[in-house]
């Protein structure tokens, strides 16, 4: 059964009609809306990013949002002056008079600017402000989505988000949603942390250390852990090449926090070593929930400690049956049993440097010589 499309009616108090010069069946109308006749229930579906208002999803509003709306309940200052307003994509608009009829209408731009309107109307408080609307007929789903895109990028729009509605994400989601972890990942920004608490950004950071078509055994990963964009932009360039790793990104997030799991045992009594206590993050209340595992602890190790040590293990990865796998005896039990038996001599490597956790993420030597031992003990094995 076919579903009808909604049509909305913005009663505009200015209004001006162009023609695309590229597009003869689009056109761009820019219209001025008393905010208080704005419908509340146009669609935002085609903006990359979701919105946060106070409360929702326990999050905090920014103070960019604290702001606009401080503005838009200030009858004193001209909001369509100072704000940038909204942006719709339509796929008509009809002109009736002094109103303008939408039908297939979606934000693509603006969406705060939209969801501070909804909660200043929620506030019934008097409004004399008006709206910049600019409105875009007639693109095809292609132009439409580069617009998006392109528009987004200019305000700085994090990738994160820019590679999720491109679809960048879409393997990883096949792959991982079947997880118990699933639907605790982030792959937008200004999504709330209790509610998603994992972010693609660091499983696409961890993807990165083992991609052994960049780090082989001569060419160190230590830049993915400080410059996770970086690592964003590369897998965005070498979305091929990543997705090939499919049948292995389920195990590199298990031993992510196995490696944790095994802090929590190996390291509870050692938490006042000098040397030792700058690697972890302790919790004195709570815990930390380990979503890979389905474990939990109070300690974790620090980013700068668990990447270098995690990233040793890429010598047990080979390009077979066009996709990157284990070799062939490993599977994730022999990980479980390789990550026991050399955490205790990868801590005492880290904690010799003497440094805080962030720079030992950053010493390329250290993460040499974890790689090294690893190979040369793995080498052994004769797999």
């Amino acid at each position: 059964m076919s579903t009808q499309k909604k049509d909305f009616t913005l009663k505009v108090h200015v209004l001006s009609r162009m023609s695309d010069p590229r597009n003869k069946r689009a056109c761009h109308i820019d219209v001025f809306v008393k905010v208080t006749d704005m419908p509340t229930d146009i669609s935002t579906e085609k903006n990359i990013r979701p919105f946060l208002t106070d409360g929702e999803g326990g999050a905090k509003p920014s103070g960019i949002y604290k702001k606009m709306l401080a503005d838009l309940l200030d009858n004193s200052l001209d909001f369509h002056n100072n704000n940038r307003g909204i942006r719709i994509i339509a796929e008509s608009a009809s002109v009736k008079g002094e109103s303008i009829v939408l039908r297939g209408a979606s934000v693509v731009d603006g969406g705060h600017t939209y969801m501070v309107i909804k909660e200043a109307l929620k506030q019934k408080t008097v409004l004399e402000q008006f709206v910049k609307i600019t409105i875009v007929q007639g693109l095809s789903n292609k132009k439409t989505k580069e617009m998006v895109v392109r528009n987004n990028t200019n305000v700085q729009v994090k990738e994160k988000s820019i590679s999720n509605y491109t679809g960048r994400f879409a393997f990883l989601k096949t792959n991982l949603n079947t997880a118990s972890y699933g639907s605790k990942i982030s792959y937008v920004e200004n999504e709330s942390s209790k509610v998603v608490p994992l972010n693609v950004l660091d499983i696409v950071a961890m993807m990165n250390l083992f991609n052994i078509k960049r780090f082989d055994g001569e060419t160190s990963p230590a830049g993915v852990y400080s410059h996770k964009a970086a690592a964003l932009k590369h897998y965005n360039a070498q979305l091929d090449t990543f997705k090939k790793m499919s049948p292995i990104i389920k195990d590199i997030l298990f031993l992510s926090d196995y490696l944790n799991e095994l802090a929590n045992v190996k390291l509870k009594n050692k938490t006042e070593n000098k040397k030792i206590k700058p690697l972890l993050g302790i919790k004195k209340r709570g815990t930390h929930t380990f979503h890979f595992t389905g474990g939990e602890g109070k300690i974790r190790l620090n980013g700068g400690v668990l990447y270098p040590m995690l990233a040793s293990f890429r010598c047990l990865v080979e390009f077979r049956k066009g996709e990157y796998r284990w070799k062939r005896g490993i599977g994730r039990e022999k990980l479980k049993k390789l990550a026991e038996q050399r955490f205790d001599a990868m801590i005492k490597t880290s904690a010799n440097l003497n440094k805080p956790s962030h720079d030992v993420g950053r010493d390329i030597s250290h993460w040499n010589a974890l790689y090294a031992s690893m190979d040369a003990v793995t080498a052994r094995m004769k797999l």
